[in-house]
C-alpha cells in the first residue's frame, strides 16, 4: 500500500499589504484593497517504501523562478530531493504576483517569504500526518460548464467573445471532473483530489480571491466530509460557460458544478501497487524567429509614443496595441493604450538590456505512472488540445495533465494556434519576457518527449 501524508497552510496576504494582484493586465499594478476568501498552500507527500513524492499546490497565479528557487532552498531539508518537489498551482487570477509578468503585478519579496515559510509549514504537517492508504479514482462528467474560449469569427480574427452569428469555429472543451479519494486502511477518506480544466479568471477586482479553486474545494469537502486539493488542467484555452468577472458569477459556476456532482461517488477498484513509477525531465522549447536589435528598437520607440501622446500618436501603433488586447481599434480606453504600450516598450528594453537574446528556453515536466493512471505535470499553459492528443497516443491509461506546475513558462500553443494567431500564441509571450513566439512544431516535440519518457524502461520505478 501507499502512504500519504495530507498538510496545508494559509498564504493570504494582510489587507493591509500594498501588495499587487498577478493575472490582468488591466489593473494597471494598482495594490489589493481587501480579501474576499483566504488563500492556501496544500501539501501531499506519496511514499512507498523508502522514497517519497512531495506535491504541493498553491492558490497562485504561478511561480516563477525566484520563487521556486527559494522554496526548493527552504525545503531542502526535509528529505525528499528537488527532483521529487512538484510544485502547482491552481492558477488564480486574484493572488499576489510571485512571477515576473510583464505589466501584470510586482513581485515583492516580502511575500515570496511567506509563501516560503507557510510551505514548510504545509509540508511539514503532511509528513507529521502520514497514513497508510489505499487510492481510488472516479470520473464524474459534467457539460456546460466551461467552453473553449479561443474564437474563430469570419472575418479570420480569433478572439475570446463573439455573438454566434459570428463564429466560425472554436475548439474542444473538458467535461470530464477526475476524483482522486485516498482511503485509510479502516475505510476511512483520508484526503481527495478533483482535476479539472478551465481557467479561474471569473473574477476581476482588487480583492485577493482563491477563485473556484477554492470555493469548489470547500463545497466538495463540505459535500463528501473529507478534504479535497485542486489540480488545474489544460486550460491554456479554457474559459468558464458563465462569464462576466463578478463573485455572484463565480459562485453560480461552483453551483452549476455542485449540482452535477452525485450525492455519492461511485468509486473506482482501489490501487493497491506497493510502488509508482516516476520521472522528471526538461524539454527544450525553441523559439520562433529573434527580433533583431534594430526591431527591438524600433518597437520600444513606437510604444514609447503611444506612451506618450495617446490617441495622437501614429495609427499603426495603436493598431498594434489594440492588436495585442485583441480589441478592435478604436474600442479602448485611452488609458489603457498607454499603458499596454508602457508595458510592451518595458519587455523590448529588458531584451535590448541583455548581452544576448536566448534562442530557446526549458520546461519542466513530471511524469507519475500508477495503476490505470498516467498524471502529466507540466510547467506551461497547455491547450486543451494537447490532453486530447496525449489520451489519443496512451489508450490503456487515463491521461490527466496537471498544467501551471512551475518554474511556469507561459502558453503551450498548438500548430493550429500559431497557424491562426490570437492572444495564447502570438502576444502573451512578451508578458512573459519571452523574445517571440515559441515555434511551430512545439507541442508536437513536447507530447514526443512525454511518450519517450514515459517508455518503460525510462520511467523508474519509486521503491526506495
Amino acid at each position: 500500500m501507499f502512504r500519504v501524508g495530507y498538510g496545508f497552510a494559509d498564504i493570504t496576504p494582510s489587507a493591509h499589504d500594498n501588495f499587487t494582484l498577478s493575472g490582468f493586465i488591466a489593473r494597471r499594478n494598482r495594490a489589493l484593497r481587501g480579501i474576499d476568501d483566504p488563500l492556501m498552500v496544500y501539501a501531499l507527500v506519496i511514499e512507498t517504501l523508502q522514497q517519497k513524492l512531495a506535491l504541493l499546490v498553491y492558490d497562485l497565479l504561478a511561480l516563477g523562478d525566484e520563487s521556486v528557487q527559494l522554496i526548493d532552498k527552504e525545503l531542502n531539508d526535509f528529505g525528499i530531493p528537488g527532483d521529487n518537489r512538484i510544485y502547482h498551482c491552481t492558477h488564480t487570477h486574484s493572488a499576489p504576483a510571485t512571477i515576473t509578468l510583464h505589466g501584470s503585478g510586482i513581485v515583492d519579496r516580502r511575500y515570496l517569504e511567506h509563501v516560503t515559510q507557510q510551505s514548510r509549514k504545509a509540508l511539514n504537517a503532511a509528513l507529521n500526518n502520514m497514513q497508510e492508504v489505499i487510492i481510488r479514482h472516479s470520473v464524474v462528467y459534467i457539460p456546460g460548464c466551461n467552453v473553449n474560449r479561443r474564437i474563430l469569427r469570419r472575418d479570420g480574427r480569433v478572439v475570446m467573445t463573439a455573438s454566434e452569428n459570428e463564429v466560425a469555429a472554436r475548439g474542444p472543451d473538458y467535461n470530464d471532473f477526475n476524483l482522486f479519494m485516498f482511503e485509510t486502511t479502516q475505510g476511512i477518506p483520508f484526503a481527495g483530489i478533483i482535476h479539472w480544466a478551465c481557467h479561474p479568471n471569473t473574477v476581476w477586482s482588487l480583492k485577493v480571491s482563491a477563485e473556484f479553486p477554492g470555493e469548489l474545494r470547500r463545497r466538495m469537502s463540505e459535500k463528501y466530509g473529507f478534504p479535497f486539493i485542486y489540480l488545474q488542467g489544460a486550460c491554456g484555452n479554457i474559459n468558464s460557460l458563465n462569464t462576466g468577472q463578478t463573485r455572484e458569477k463565480m459562485i453560480q459556476n461552483v453551483d452549476k458544478i455542485m449540482q452535477g456532482m452525485p450525492e455519492v461517488i461511485s468509486w473506482g477498484d482501489p490501487f493497491y501497487e506497493t510502488s509508482f513509477r516516476y520521472k522528471r525531465y526538461f524539454h527544450n522549447l525553441c523559439y520562433e524567429m529573434i527580433p533583431s536589435i534594430d526591431e527591438l528598437k524600433v518597437t520600444c520607440e513606437k510604444m514609447k509614443q503611444v506612451e506618450r501622446e495617446g490617441l495622437e500618436a501614429d495609427p499603426a501603433s495603436l493598431a498594434e496595441v489594440a492588436t495585442v488586447l485583441g480589441i478592435p481599434n478604436g474600442k479602448i480606453l485611452e488609458s489603457k493604450y498607454r499603458y499596454v504600450a508602457h508595458v510592451i516598450s518595458q519587455w523590448a528594453d529588458t531584451l535590448l538590456e541583455q548581452k544576448k537574446i536566448p534562442e530557446k528556453t526549458d520546461i519542466c515536466v513530471s511524469l507519475l505512472d500508477f495503476g490505470s493512471i498516467f498524471l502529466c505535470f507540466i510547467a506551461g499553459e497547455v491547450f486543451i488540445e494537447t490532453q486530447l492528443r496525449l489520451q489519443n497516443m496512451i489508450i490503456d491509461k487515463k491521461v490527466i495533465i496537471a498544467g501551471y506546475c512551475s518554474p511556469l513558462k507561459g502558453y503551450i500553443p498548438t500548430d493550429e494556434a500559431l497557424e491562426i494567431g490570437g492572444y495564447e500564441p502570438a502576444y502573451a509571450y512578451r508578458f512573459y519576457g519571452h523574445p517571440a513566439p515559441f515555434a511551430k512544431g512545439t507541442e508536437g516535440s513536447l507530447i514526443k518527449s512525454i511518450i519517450k519518457e514515459s517508455s518503460e524502461e525510462r520511467l523508474k520505478t519509486v521503491t526506495g
